[in-house]
């Protein structure tokens, strides 16, 4: 098993040492709260809720989350190399708070405050400009001001706009006008400028055309000519633009303040993650318990945090063994050595096993392994999944995810060579050592492949029984792993008897296995049955499942199946090159090789990721494993700008 043993821990101390305790209980990572619902009881007053407190912390991230997404997006943006060379920085939570202590909160904020208002009035001020150059470019052609031939003594004239029609009609209208005299200075897609001039006696019936026209009037506030109102405009714009160029400039250089806002809200989270926590606490008038999950091997971890905190002779902690009832709802932790670890990626894809359970990562981590290199081997690309796993974890700082991740492709670099090497394959040329030809020996292969897939079988079919006997369950553990196991052994000696060794006598006793076996399944499900009938039924509908094992023995030639494809889509890629002149190989043929086999790397190991995951989803964790447990949700920090270091580590 590769579940880490649970406790469930108790820290009962003094109120006033509250903050510490949750500071290095925080900082541990570790430990899982029991909510206070689960042991009201054990304390007969409760801490009241805090609700305008947490309101005030949340809101608080999400500022500066906002403020440092607002200030990011005018920092200079670092390389893409210098970003996964760079590591975060780390503190514990007692060195945040004291560094963040030194900054005060509102001050950061209206600094950031102050380049968005800033920026905002160069935004609104640049959209009036350009509004207005819009106006001026359209009466740009007037180099007198509109004023000079307002103020006639016998005349008028307005300036405006009247709508564009197609066919011209309001334009013409005022034109065959007796009222007024039409002057046209613009026109759009959308509308016509013009100067409307009209006798002061007749101005009634001059405005009456207009309005049948959908004549507007232009607002003129401007004191220069439009000419020259749009050559100050542009010269207003070209001032408006540099003088925000020089507040972005500022704003470029504004790191320090960027990494402040990010201590302060890492800070800030950690803050308003305690207060949640708090509302879980059992609080008295004195005292006060804490109450979570912890692994077993991390509980002397979280004493000596204590110790470092100077508050370990006032918590009294209480280890308590979790009893089976409690098994449904108790956390599952996977402990797996170093090189099995990154196999939980597909554990956690599926889901966890419950606590309680057998883990089925080592178990499933040599099989992928196998299966991943069969499918995809290919000495050339395995050395390239190598190289380029190895030099991203030895040159990249990444997180734990990630390193997962890529330690997980690493390893299945491996198997792909060794594979290669048995079937004598280099980027898709057959090298002159060949154990097995994808071209001569796919019989052998795919025989291959199928005991591959049995072996597979038999072993969930083990772990199936040992975990129902574990339960006490041996009926189930009988009629579902252990008599399919000896109906598979008995088919083996069978086969191996009649067809390989030519010895009846083992074949005999190989059909009597496999009878017996099956016989006896019928008979254990009617004996556990209270319905005699039913069992009977129950019994032999198990039987009927021989057709699902022999499909899940037929979905393994698949193995076979990629390996085969990939191999020979390379040597495609090759033979196709050889088509090309002479001189067109060692050029074009070169970068034509490199996109090709590059595109075959990626649908190959996609291929052999993809199926390899369905035979250990389907076919092996079908005949045991059921998952349906839940991930340990430790209270922990926010690690997204720094990680978090223990006091105890130092």
């Amino acid at each position: 098993m590769a579940i880490a043993k649970m406790k469930k821990l108790m820290f009962i101390a003094p109120n006033r040492i509250q903050s510490q305790l949750m500071d290095a209980v925080q900082e541990l990572q570790s430990l899982e709260f029991i909510s206070l619902s689960q042991g009201q009881s054990m304390l007969e007053e409760s801490k009241p809720s805090n609700q305008k407190n947490l309101q005030e912390l949340e809101s608080k991230v999400e500022r500066l989350q906002e403020d440092i997404r607002f200030l990011e997006k005018y920092l200079k943006s670092p390389s893409l190399m210098k970003k996964l060379k760079t590591k975060k920085e780390t503190f514990t939570i007692e060195e945040l708070q004291q560094t963040v202590s030194n900054w005060d909160y509102q001050e950061l904020i209206e600094s950031v405050e102050n380049y968005r208002v800033q920026l905002q009035k160069f935004e609104d001020k640049n959209a009036e400009l350009v509004e207005t150059e819009n106006l001026l470019r359209k009466w740009g052609n007037l180099d007198f001001h509109p004023k000079e031939i307002f103020k006639q003594p016998f005349t008028k004239t307005k300036m405006g706009m009247i709508p564009q029609t197609t066919d011209n009609r309001y334009l013409e209208s005022l034109k065959e006008s007796q009222w007024i005299v039409v002057q046209e200075v613009y026109h759009t897609r959308e509308e016509v400028g013009v100067f409307a001039t009209y006798s002061r006696k007749h101005q009634q019936e001059a405005k009456e055309e207009l309005a049948k026209v959908n004549f507007s009037v232009t607002w003129y506030p401007f004191d220069h000519s439009p000419k020259e109102e749009l050559q100050l405009n542009l010269e207003r714009q070209k001032q408006l633009k540099e003088a925000k160029n020089s507040l972005v400039q500022e704003m470029q250089q504004q790191e320090d303040l960027v990494r402040k806002l990010k201590l302060y809200c890492e800070y800030a989270f950690n803050e308003w993650q305690k207060e949640i926590a708090k509302e879980q606490l059992y609080s008295g008038e004195h005292l006060f318990c804490l109450h979570g999950y912890l692994c077993d091997d991390v509980v002397e971890q979280a004493k000596q945090q204590m110790e470092e905190y100077g508050i370990a002779s006032q918590v009294t902690v209480v280890e308590l063994e979790i009893d089976p009832e409690e098994y449904e709802e108790t956390p599952t932790v996977l402990k797996n050595h170093s090189l099995i670890k990154p196999f939980e990626i597909m554990i956690e894809m599926y889901g966890l096993p419950k606590y309680g359970e057998v883990d089925p990562t080592p178990f499933t981590a040599p099989f992928y392994l196998v299966f991943f290199g069969m499918m995809s081997a290919d000495i050339g690309y395995g050395l390239v999944l190598w190289l380029a796993t190895f030099l991203a974890l030895k040159l990249f700082v990444l997180d734990k995810g990630m390193k997962r991740n890529l330690m997980f492709f690493h390893l299945l670099s491996y198997p792909t060579v060794v594979w290669g090497i048995i079937f004598g394959s280099f980027f898709g040329v057959d090298m002159p050592f060949q154990p097995l030809s994808l071209s001569k020996d796919l019989t052998t292969i795919m025989i291959l492949s199928i005991i591959f897939g049995v072996i597979q079988i038999i072993v969930g079919l083990f772990i199936g029984a040992y975990s129902n006997w574990k339960k006490k369950d041996y009926a189930n553990a009988y009629t579902t792993h252990i008599g399919w196991l000896a109906i598979i052994f008995g088919l083996i000696l069978y086969l191996v008897g009649s067809m390989i060794l030519n010895i009846p006598i083992l074949a005999t006793v190989g059909s009597y296995v496999a009878i017996l076996a099956a016989v006896l399944i019928v008979i254990v499900s009617m004996l556990t049955s209270s319905n005699k009938f039913a069992g009977l039924a129950s019994g032999l509908y198990n039987l009927y499942g021989i057709s699902g094992y022999v499909g899940d023995v037929v979905s393994y030639t698949r193995l076979m199946a990629l390996a085969v494809s990939g191999g020979s889509i390379a040597a495609a890629f090759n033979m196709l090159v050889t088509f090309l002149p002479p001189v067109a190989r060692v050029t074009v043929g070169i970068l034509l090789l490199i996109a090709l086999h590059g595109l075959n790397i990626f649908l190959t190991f996609l291929g052999a990721y993809v199926h390899g995951l369905r035979l250990q989803f389907v076919e092996f964790f079908g005949k045991f494993y059921e998952g349906g447990g839940r991930a340990l949700k430790p209270f922990k920090t926010y690690e997204k700008y720094i990680e978090t270091k223990q006091k105890s580590n130092q």
